[in-house]
């Protein structure tokens, strides 16, 4: 898995001033999510191998018919949506800004 992505993810989390409960949070659910996923074969690789918002899109439409994932999303109160939309925006800013490095 990609350590770095998770890690990068994770303080542009705290960064954008969520709390470590709320970052770990987001972090083990887009790890249970990937599992279901994978076991589901609705992807072929980890969401923090995914480093591009277009992919991630794709994922999240296949997600959104999921029904372990939508019974997931119910009993957490939304928080795998949620992570999985907080995981794009970093995608998104990161990408953005890698064009402003240049």
């Amino acid at each position: 898995v990609n350590e770095s992505m998770k890690e990068l993810f994770k303080q542009w989390l705290l960064e954008n001033g969520l709390t470590i409960t709320t970052v770990n949070g987001y972090i083990s659910t887009i790890n249970l999510t990937t599992k279901d996923a994978l076991e589901d074969n609705l992807i072929s690789k980890d969401i923090f191998e995914v480093n591009n918002t277009e992919e991630l899109d794709k994922i999240i439409e296949l997600l959104s018919t999921n029904d372990k994932f939508l019974k997931r999303k119910e009993n957490s109160h939304n928080q795998n949506s949620a992570a999985l939309n907080h995981y794009r925006n970093f995608l998104y800013t990161n990408k953005n800004e890698k064009k402003n490095i240049k």
